[in-house]
Parts: structure tokens; C-alpha cells; sequence
């Protein structure tokens, strides 16, 4: 199973209108293994890190192609580890592994071209980093 992953704000309070808040009951699930999937722009290729994490069953949101869950990327291993809360988002209809990659390439490229706009606009935008993620436990 694919997935994208936006990164985005932590689970705190930091007055953020996108913020995701924690759910603790979600928070004691168990985490499952996942290959996480990031764009090296330099080298113009995936690099792929094992991972764990923890993701909320149901959507808090969902747009016109995708749902999105609460994740929590962390090890389990280390209980002072408080992770870090991201924002999965997973497609309506199946897609394949392609579709994942293609999408997170679409707004990795956006980013690349806020850098020039933002280089000559008082106006200031920016994407949240994304990668994908390969869900090894689950065959949906």
C-alpha cells in the first residue's frame, strides 16, 4: 500500500489554521513498518529509509481525490521519542505506486518554483515537503 505524506505542523499548540490535533487513544496504537521515500533533487533520485509509524484509521478530512489521516512518524523503541505528527493523505480509488510518486513529483516541483517567486515577491509561498510511503503490513 502507497501513500503520501505531507509534512506538516506538529500535533502542539502552535496556533497554526492547518494544525492537526492528537488524538491519545489514536496515539497508542501500534506502529507498523513502512518504507518512507523522499526526492534527493541533487542526485535526481528516491532514496528509500525504513520507518515506523502510526496512523489514524479514520479520515479527519478529505478532498476531492483523497482522504486524510493523522500519522505519527516515531520509534517505538525509544519512549522518549515524541515523534513528529504528519498528515497522510491516501487516494480515493486505488492507484498505482506510480500515481504516489507522480503526485508527491508535482508538488516537490511546485517547490522548487515558490524559491524563484519568492525571490522577487513581497508575497511569500511555500509547500510543505512531501514523500511517499510503502505500508508493508497492509495488502489494500
Amino acid at each position: 500500500h502507497t501513500m503520501t505524506c505531507d509534512h506538516a505542523h506538529c500535533f502542539e499548540n502552535c496556533g497554526c489554521p492547518a494544525q492537526v490535533q492528537a488524538n491519545p487513544s489514536w496515539l497508542t496504537d501500534d506502529y507498523e513498518e513502512a518504507t518512507m521515500y523522499t526526492f534527493d533533487q541533487k542526485e535526481r533520485t528516491w532514496k528509500a529509509k525504513k520507518v515506523v509509524v502510526k496512523i489514524d484509521a479514520q479520515p479527519f478530512s478529505q478532498g476531492t481525490f483523497r482522504f486524510c489521516h493523522k500519522m505519527h512518524l516515531g520509534d517505538p523503541k525509544d519512549s522518549t521519542d515524541k515523534g513528529k505528527g504528519l498528515v497522510l493523505k491516501v487516494f480515493k480509488e486505488a492507484k498505482s505506486p506510480e500515481a504516489y510518486f507522480s503526485e508527491a513529483m508535482a508538488q516537490i516541483l511546485s517547490s522548487t518554483y515558490t524559491a524563484a517567486f519568492n525571490e522577487s515577491s513581497e508575497r511569500k509561498v511555500k509547500f510543505l515537503p512531501v514523500c511517499v510511503l510503502k505500508l508493508h503490513e497492509r495488502n489494500d
